[in-house]
C-alpha cells in the first residue's frame, strides 16, 4: 500500500506539480494528471472506481436513510473539492481531484444508464 501512496505522491508532486505552473497549458496538465491518478496507482490501491463509489453511496445512503447512487457519491466528492476551493486555500491537487471526481461521475452515470445499476 505504501508503494501506491508513494506513486500517487510522485504523480502529484514530482510528475509536474512542482513545475506545473511553469508550463504552457495548466488545464491540460491538470487533466493529464487526473487521468494518470484514476487509471494508475489509485485504481490499483482502491480497486474499480465505479464499484468503490457504489460502496461509498451505499454507506452514505444507509447513514442518511436514503438512496444514493455511485454517480451521486462522485458528484458530492467533487463538490467537496469545490467547497475547499471556495473557503480554503486550494492547491493544484484540489482542482485535479475535482476533475477526476467529475470524470468518475460521468463513468458511473454511463454504467448506470447502460447496465441499469447504480
Amino acid at each position: 500500500m505504501s508503494d501506491n501512496i508513494d506513486e500517487i505522491s510522485e504523480l502529484h508532486h514530482s510528475d509536474g506539480m512542482n513545475n506545473i505552473m511553469h508550463k504552457e497549458s495548466i488545464t491540460k496538465d491538470y487533466l493529464d494528471t487526473a487521468i494518470k491518478l484514476v487509471t494508475g496507482p489509485r485504481s490499483h490501491a482502491y480497486g474499480d472506481k465505479v464499484i468503490n463509489h457504489n460502496n461509498i453511496a451505499k454507506l452514505w445512503g444507509a447513514y442518511l436513510d436514503t438512496n444514493i447512487t455511485a454517480h451521486d457519491a462522485a458528484i458530492m466528492l467533487g463538490l467537496l473539492k469545490v467547497a475547499r476551493a471556495k473557503f480554503g486555500n486550494p492547491s493544484s491537487d484540489t482542482y485535479i481531484d475535482a476533475a477526476a471526481y467529475m470524470a468518475i461521475a460521468g463513468e458511473c452515470k454511463h454504467k448506470e444508464d447502460n447496465n441499469g445499476s447504480s
